[in-house]
């Protein structure tokens, strides 16, 4: 889930962090090594700051840059090990 609107006096909303903050962590997550999941996370906050940006960038930027993104991402879940589930299917929170 994603908020679509600012909060009135303009902060920040904390959603995203929120998202990647585990009290208890899954047996999957816990099976991502820690630098991966260190990575993982930056890319689902720079994704989220990229579609912060996307009405002040033209279309062949923001996507260029969003696939960039991605592509990153899905690079990083396929060198997982093999057999571990989070290769499988992206993780839940």
């Amino acid at each position: 889930m994603r908020a679509t609107r600012r909060a009135k006096d303009g902060a920040p909303l904390d959603g995203i962090r929120a998202h990647q903050f585990h009290l208890v962590p899954s047996d999957r997550e816990r099976q991502i090594p820690p630098e991966t999941r260190r990575r993982r996370d930056q890319l689902e906050l720079s994704i989220a700051a990229l579609r912060d940006e996307k009405d002040k960038l033209s279309d062949d930027a923001y996507y260029g840059r969003l696939e960039s993104l991605m592509v990153e991402l899905a690079r990083m879940y396929r060198e997982l090990p093999p057999g571990s589930p989070s290769r499988n299917a992206p993780h839940s929170h």
